[in-house]
């Protein structure tokens, strides 16, 4: 009878899910380019935690990094806590991109953990490639030009890559190469205006753009020109 109700006690504490998961969890994976299929080594990987600040906000911290080996291969172990959300992902690399980060920018980064447990966890990446930027133009008189880029598809991928402010200069002669994502449509901007200036506001007006959209694909070779 006493061992009767000692079982049913652990079997009523695991339902209520007051028994703690085993609290070491596993996480494996190959890393592949996804464009050409072939492993890829040397990405760094790693577990992060997420959670919220005191007075609100969210953080992240990393847990632990590992690299994948010359066949695309990883695996890595880590000590967790219950009340925690994991993360697994790759972390800033100048040679290749995370495309499952690229999908899930707005909602944070890699892919949810199963604490307690063995994960399979594989990644898309992609090396960057370069466009090359012609410059030949000018303000018109105007005194802010700017030259910047953006992906089309709602996933923000772009900055800027050429201001200038002074109104005495207004002709631009230059060549600069950025790195894109592949096989994704970018809009490529020229942009002019005045700058107005009153007391400590600025703002402008009179403006101008000139914008070319194009599709950078993983084997071409791309220039844009700004004449």
């Amino acid at each position: 009878m006493i061992l009767f109700f000692s079982l049913l006690a652990v079997a009523t504490l695991s339902a209520c899910g007051l028994v703690s998961l085993p609290d070491m969890t596993t996480v494996e994976g190959t890393v592949v380019n996804k464009y050409t299929g072939k492993p890829v080594g040397g990405v760094p990987i790693s577990i992060i935690h997420s959670g919220q600040f005191l007075l609100g906000g969210p953080y992240e911290d990393s847990i632990t990094t590992v690299t994948s080996d010359k066949d695309g291969k990883y695996a890595l172990s880590f000590k967790h806590s219950a009340n925690k959300t994991y993360l697994a992902g790759t972390m800033y690399s100048k040679d290749y991109y995370d495309l499952l980060y690229l999908s899930n920018a707005y909602s944070g980064m890699g892919a949810k953990i199963n604490l307690g447990t063995h994960n399979i966890v594989n990644f898309d990446v992609t090396d960057y490639k370069p466009v090359t930027i012609n410059v030949k133009s000018s303000k018109s008189g105007k005194t802010d030009i700017a030259f910047s880029f953006v992906n089309t598809d709602g996933n923000y991928f772009g900055h800027g890559f050429f201001y200038d402010t002074i109104k005495s200069h207004q002709n631009f002669s230059f060549k600069q190469v950025i790195n894109v994502l592949p096989n994704k449509k970018y809009s490529f901007e020229k942009l002019t205006a005045n700058r107005v200036v009153q007391g400590y506001n600025v703002t402008f007006k009179d403006y101008d753009r000139k914008t070319f959209v194009r599709e950078v694909l993983y084997n071409d070779t791309t220039t844009i020109n700004f004449y």
